[in-house]
């Protein structure tokens, strides 16, 4: 039995072109963009065209105390504003939260 071989590269092309489509048709499949990525992608873009209001929160108002008070002025009046706001005693919940 005698081989022959391809010396002039005639039948290159048979062998270079199926892998070439192969590779052609499955790299849009590779390289599109996954889920993750497209959420990423739109997070970012609406992150700064997010705005929130931001109300300042002032401890010694809440309390209705001086900024330069002692602290055991600060913690006698913290307790008894539990006293009277806590829900086991017929407090509103809401206001227990707040303050």
């Amino acid at each position: 039995m005698k081989f022959d071989y391809d010396e002039g590269g005639e039948k290159l092309y048979y062998f270079i072109l199926p892998r070439f489509a192969f590779i052609l048709l499955s790299l849009p499949c590779y390289l599109r963009p996954r889920r993750e990525e497209i959420k990423f992608v739109s997070l970012a873009y609406h992150a700064p065209l997010i705005t929130t209001e931001n109300e300042d929160y002032d401890p010694f108002a809440i309390l209705a105390v001086d900024k330069e008070a002692p602290i055991s002025e600060i913690k006698r009046v913290c307790h008894e504003l539990s006293k009277i706001n806590h829900p086991d005693r017929g407090g509103d919940p809401e206001e227990f939260l707040k303050k």
